[in-house]
């Protein structure tokens, strides 16, 4: 058993994709027209977006895991960093492009239930699978102690969709890791973004409407 534990303690997880900063608005009034002055009691601040959320809660949970995201070099980003490195997240290939701004979810969450959301996609609409992953997608190479590769939210990446997630997806596999893919944000039919890269997934996270709007 001890010799099972130490092997496991070697292997890591590689977060990857849609990263934002999720500014919570908390105990919302829900507006009684779209111009209504609406009252809130506070806000929070808390990593959101499929790479930076997932990885930091594997890291409060003592698992070996890296973040490969993009960031811009403005205080939502320093947020993040701070948040995954004080969860144990290994930070060093988060990429930060001072040209590009981190991208920042406000999200009314309302008394009573439910919540609003309002987005500003940022980086995440400009990243690339290189800029992600290196030149040659040679990340996995440099981290062979990864088993699993989680990728999140292409519907809401435009670079990352159709040929682009494919190739991820088909370079992960070929480092021999397991491929986990959440697909949080589809919200129509658009087969074209996920179906090729499919084939090589292990696992796919969707609620039963992101899985009906993907399936047909």
């Amino acid at each position: 058993m001890q010799e099972t534990m130490a092997n496991i303690d070697r292997y890591g997880v590689l977060c990857c994709g849609l990263s934002c900063v999720d500014m919570m608005l908390m105990a919302a009034e829900r507006p009684k027209t779209l111009e209504a002055i609406t009252s809130f009691d506070g806000t929070k601040q808390e990593a959101g977006g499929s790479c930076s959320n997932t990885s930091r809660v594997l890291g409060s949970l003592q698992i070996r895991v890296l973040a490969s995201t993009l960031l811009g070099d403005d205080p939502h980003g320093k947020e993040l960093l701070r948040q995954l490195n004080e969860s144990g997240v290994n930070t060093d290939h988060v990429v930060i492009d001072p040209e590009v701004n981190t991208s920042l979810a406000v999200l009314p969450v309302f008394k009573g239930g439910g919540r609003g959301c309002y987005v500003d996609l940022g980086a995440n609409s400009v990243a690339t699978p290189e800029m992600l992953l290196g030149d040659n997608l040679d990340l996995f190479e440099r981290v062979p102690f990864c088993k699993v590769f989680h990728f999140g939210y292409p519907h809401l990446m435009r670079n990352l969709q159709g040929e682009n997630l494919e190739k991820m997806f088909s370079a992960a596999r070929r480092g021999s890791l397991l491929v986990s893919l959440d697909i949080n944000g589809a919200d129509k039919p658009e087969p074209s973004v996920i179906t090729e890269a499919l084939r090589h997934c292990f696992f796919v996270h969707a609620n039963l409407e992101e899985a009906a709007f993907v399936s047909g």
